[in-house]
């Protein structure tokens, strides 16, 4: 009974010691928590739910892994959480429940388990501990978010466009019926909401593939109650390739080597 009872207390210890190595620490990298806009079942409301995920920068250039981190069910613990690790927490995070914050820090989760969908992505089932990093400068950026290849490059955004047969309306120069009328918004347009101002207005921008953060330069206010949700993000552009400029050398010349340098550098 003794060696069976040493036997089993060693495989004991021996698989507690297994699952503590088995912990994965993760540096370099950025802990993203954000507002994410989710459908019921009904597809006639959506709400929003608060998310995280840390993004791997091994080398501070783009992501090279993104683990998706599960949140409490309880809104008290989750503010407590992200008031004590984030170095800034604006107001209108909780108040609006839209956005996102950066926190660059290390990360450590007892296990990752790679997303059936993804090739870079890993979600984990606990978080076991996350150690931000205060004095980094990476805290208030966006981090480019560069991995097209898996999931939604901004989950944080809501995309609205007018209901079918609305007449053309017009972006505000400010949240006020009276103000100035600055951009014609169509049936094609796709508008991405930035801010909420209030209950009926909200700061926009039109919708860019062409840009990393989706965002176009063209943004104003518009009332929200004159604009539907899209269920669904509008998809990721490919990276534009340019074509060459056609050149022209100065000269009639037959030197080909020297007009392709001069191409190659006035392009």
């Amino acid at each position: 009974m003794k060696k069976k009872a040493s036997f089993l207390l060693a495989a004991t210890l021996l698989l507690s010691s297994s699952t503590a190595f088995a912990q994965h620490t993760l540096n370099d990298g950025v802990l993203q928590a954000y507002w994410q806009s989710e459908w019921n079942k009904d597809a006639t409301k959506i709400t929003p739910q608060l998310k995280m995920r840390y993004i791997v920068h091994n080398d501070g250039s783009a992501p090279t892994m993104v683990v998706n981190v599960p949140v409490d069910k309880q809104d008290k613990k989750n503010r407590t959480f992200i008031t004590k690790h984030f170095s800034y927490v604006p107001t209108e995070f909780f108040q609006n429940k839209e956005g996102y914050l950066n926190q660059p820090g290390t990360l450590t989760v007892p296990s990752l388990t790679k997303a059936f969908e993804c090739t870079s992505a890993y979600t984990t089932t606990q978080l076991s501990s996350f150690v931000p990093d205060m004095s980094s400068g990476l805290a208030d950026t966006t981090t480019d978010e560069k991995f097209i290849n898996c999931g939604e490059r901004h989950p944080y955004l809501t995309f609205y466009r007018l209901p079918p047969n609305q007449k053309d309306i017009f972006l505000k120069a400010a949240p006020d019926d009276r103000a100035a009328n600055t951009i014609p918004v169509g049936n094609d347009t796709l508008l991405a909401k930035l801010q909420t101002v209030n209950k009926e207005w909200a700061y926009v921008a039109f919708y860019d593939a062409r840009t990393l953060d989706q965002i176009g330069e063209q943004k104003g206010y518009v009332r929200l109650n004159t604009l539907l949700p899209l269920k669904k993000a509008p998809p990721v552009a490919a990276p534009v390739r340019h074509r060459p400029k056609p050149c022209w050398y100065p000269r009639a010349t037959h030197d080909k080597v020297m007009r392709d340098r001069h191409c190659r550098f006035s392009s």
